[in-house]
């Protein structure tokens, strides 16, 4: 298992936004029945970091979906993010090939 400070993740840009990403106390997250969340308002991605590495990176990803979705004032339902932020997750995992090509040509300056 992972920890916010073991994963070393800077904050996560989202259009103009930073999003830091936190612990999530595991009591509320509990409570709340949830593996992490997002405040717009306080711009942070809060996540539960008592559950396994997996998990920890798909609540992530389901979480940036929601700011992508706010950013681009696009209401969709729970479902879809839920679907697309596994399969991106996957395919990131999956493709490993692929997110060191990404980052080649974004260390180039490239978009």
């Amino acid at each position: 298992m992972s920890t916010c400070a073991t994963m070393n993740i800077t904050p996560i840009k989202i259009g103009a936004i930073d999003y830091a990403v936190e612990a999530w106390d595991k009591v509320e997250s509990t409570r709340e029945e949830r593996w992490g969340q997002i405040s717009e308002y306080n711009h942070t991605i809060q996540v539960d970091t008592e559950c396994q590495d997996w998990q920890i990176v798909e609540t992530i990803a389901h979480e940036i979906g929601h700011a992508i979705c706010t950013r681009c004032d696009l209401e969709v339902s729970e479902h879809v993010i839920s679907t697309v932020s596994a399969s991106v997750a996957a395919l990131l995992r999956d493709n490993p090939q692929l997110v060191e090509w990404i980052m080649s040509i974004s260390d180039k300056g490239q978009s």
